[in-house]
């Protein structure tokens, strides 16, 4: 997906979400956010915004010219993962596809996340490299893309956020996250799916 693309499924998806915002609420009540508590922020700079990079722009994105180090393989799932190092000692988690396959979740996870970023959700650093190299206990080699996933120090993994026990179910904000997942066909909505991250900037600490 170009640049172009992007921009307009952006602008598609702003909108959508803004007709959703403006929509019913269910019956259900939801409780009162937690304190320091986000799930979305309200956009007022998407014309400026980097949405080719993301929110954490280039300067956190991956090198492709670097060559990473195995820390650990993933051993299960439908795409094949792995824990990588960089030569600046950056740790990264990343989705590959298996060998040969050309069903690859990782280009379409970094763009969708960029879309997500861009009308108001917030989004840990996740990029998409073409090709990279690996080294392991055998030697260095090319690798296929995937998506990387950087250990930022600013985030802190709390564990899986659960759909159904939450304090935002009803709000806009989590009906606007419904109908985002439901317009580009993403039904895989397992909790395990789910993170939910401290982030601190400066002296303020938020949970998303």
């Amino acid at each position: 997906m170009n640049r172009s693309s992007v921009l307009l499924v952006v602008a598609l998806s702003v909108a959508s979400a803004a007709a959703c915002a403006k929509a019913k609420r269910p019956s259900l009540q939801p409780s009162a956010p937690v304190a320091g508590g986000v799930m979305w922020v309200e956009p007022t700079d998407i014309a400026s915004r980097d949405l080719f990079h993301g929110p954490w722009g280039k300067a956190n994105a991956p090198d492709p010219a670097d060559t990473f180090t195995l820390v650990e393989s993933k051993h299960s799932g439908v795409n094949l993962g792995m824990t990588v190092k960089d030569s600046r000692d950056r740790e990264w988690s990343v989705k590959t596809p298996y060998p040969g396959s050309l069903d690859s979740e990782a280009p379409v996870e970094v763009t969708l996340s960029r879309i997500l970023s861009a009308v108001g959700y917030p989004q840990p650093p996740v990029y998409h490299l073409p090709a990279f190299r690996l080294k392991d206990d055998f030697g260095t080699r090319a690798m296929q893309g995937g998506r990387f996933r950087l250990k930022h120090a600013s985030l802190k993994d709390q564990g899986a956020w659960q759909w159904e026990d939450n304090p935002f179910i009803g709000s806009p904000p989590y009906q606007g996250l419904l109908v985002m997942l439901m317009m580009f066909n993403s039904t895989d909505m397992k909790n395990s799916n789910n993170t939910l991250y401290l982030h601190r900037n400066g002296d303020l600490v938020e949970q998303w």
